[in-house]
C-alpha cells in the first residue's frame, strides 16, 4: 500500500480526473468497492469513506509497469467535524491487495496509526 502524492504528478492526475469522472457517472458500468465509518471522539466526528478499484477497470496508467504487483487503486475521502470547523482530505493509493474497499480502509487506518504515532515520537524527541 503506497499513497500517491504529488511526487508523481502525472499519475496522480490520471487517477483524480478517472475518479472525478466516474463519480460524476456514478460508477455507471464500473465494478468497484466501497465501504464508509463514521467514527466520534475528541468532541468530533470523522466519517471515511473508501472506493477501491481493480486497474483492469481503468486505461492504462502512467508508467504502469514501474507498479510491480499493482491490482488496485484506492480513494478515500475524510471528512473530519471538530467543534464547528468542518475540513475534507482526498487520498489517493496504490495496492498490490485485492479491491475490497473495507479491507483496504482497515490496512490505510493503521497505516495512519503508526504513522501518527512515529510523528507523536519524533515530536517529543526534538523538544
Amino acid at each position: 500500500m503506497l499513497a500517491l502524492k504529488a511526487n508523481h504528478p502525472t499519475l496522480l492526475t490520471q487517477v483524480k480526473q478517472w475518479f472525478d469522472a466516474a463519480v460524476e457517472n456514478n460508477f455507471q458500468g464500473i465494478e468497484y468497492s466501497y465501504d464508509v465509518r463514521v467514527e466520534s471522539g475528541h468532541h468530533g466526528k470523522e466519517k471515511r469513506q473508501v472506493w477501491a478499484i481493480s486497474i483492469d477497470q481503468m486505461s492504462d496508467l502512467y508508467l504502469q509497469a514501474q507498479w510491480s504487483g499493482l491490482r488496485t487503486i484506492v480513494k478515500v475521502v475524510r471528512t473530519r467535524h471538530l467543534w464547528n470547523k468542518t475540513t475534507q482530505k482526498v487520498m489517493f493509493y496504490l495496492s498490490s491487495l485485492a479491491p475490497d474497499a473495507q479491507q483496504l480502509g482497515k490496512v490505510i487506518r493503521q497505516h495512519w496509526s503508526i504513522e501518527n504515532q512515529l510523528h507523536a515520537r519524533i515530536r517529543c524527541n526534538l523538544w
